[in-house]
């Protein structure tokens, strides 16, 4: 089901987080800023989709620049959605199966984009809303992943809607404070496709060495050793990220085997207080000390 229909000139914007959580926290924010009223939530979606009509900022059609607007404020009616991270996978085509090629021509076989079936729900809720909103907002996390997650939502809505191409945005926030928020909808940008690209280049790579590698060491050491040869032992994995991993694991377990306890001390100062006429003169003392100590620890931290 889909939640369209703003009328009256109010434009309806599909709005979609990277997280159920932020989605709700938008939908908050949304529901209250002066003016604004609930729509029923739309329930047994593959995420749960809220409605607002009327939240009031700069007209969304004329920003795209990522610069501060202030004026042209009209109304909107904001539909709220996520995703769960990443939308689509990457594979390589079933004619280059283990059994099918070299592991060396996956540096220049083809990667195919799909959707697992955990996704598939999501992929479709997307397509449906898309279809008649007027404008999306991306609240992506605001990092490259974030970037490439957003592009990822794109290429589904456009799938669905394409006259959309022009009318998509990218909202910066660090926080889902209402003040943050309400910033970001006067800020709207576009996606940065340096940044996905990026994504997309490291992905690639990931993909490529590691299944490579992957299936030369496991075929190597299935034809060398008899308990490989019957593939019980499953496969040797490689990949880019795992040895710098493993790394960190092994330096840190090195330095828990090598570490060679010492003795240290430390000052432990206490002042007694006299209640005779003698106070004050004890009160100057422990201030005195207090402050030595103050010092003390303030030198030490150098």
């Amino acid at each position: 089901m889909a939640i369209g229909g703003g009328g009256g000139g109010c434009l309806t914007v599909l709005n979609v987080a990277e997280k159920p959580s932020v989605a709700r926290a938008l939908a908050s924010v949304f529901s209250q800023s002066p003016g604004s009223r609930d729509l029923p939530p739309i329930r047994g979606q593959a995420a749960q989709i809220f409605a607002i009509e009327n939240v009031s900022f700069p007209h969304v059609i004329s920003q795209g620049r990522g610069i501060t607007m202030n004026t042209n404020i009209r109304p909107h009616k904001m539909i709220v959605t996520s995703v769960r991270g990443h939308l689509a996978s990457q594979d390589f085509p079933p004619n280059y199966g283990w059994n099918a090629c070299p592991p060396s021509a996956l540096f220049e076989a083809p990667i195919e984009t799909f959707y697992k079936s955990d996704m598939e729900p999501l992929q479709r809720m997307l397509t449906t809303q898309s279809r008649t909103v007027d404008a999306i907002i991306l609240w992506l996390d605001c990092d490259r992943e974030g970037e490439a997650i957003c592009d990822e939502v794109r290429t589904v809505c456009l799938e669905s809607n394409p006259r959309l191409r022009d009318k998509i945005y990218r909202a910066k926030f660090s926080t889902v404070l209402p003040q943050e928020i309400h910033r970001a909808l006067k800020t709207l940008g576009r996606v940065n496709e340096y940044f996905v690209q990026a994504v997309q280049a490291r992905s690639d790579h990931d993909l490529r060495v590691g299944a490579a590698f992957t299936r030369f060491q496991t075929l190597r050491l299935q034809k060398n050793f008899d308990e490989f040869a019957d593939g019980s032992m499953g496969v040797v994995s490689y990949g880019p990220c795992q040895f710098p991993t493993l790394g960190f694991v092994v330096e840190r377990w090195a330095r828990i085997e090598t570490f060679i306890p010492e003795d240290f001390w430390y000052i432990d100062m206490s002042v007694t207080l006299n209640d005779t006429a003698e106070g004050n003169a004890g009160q100057s003392e422990s201030n005195d000390a207090q402050e030595m100590q103050h010092r003390s620890s303030n030198h030490n931290a150098y």
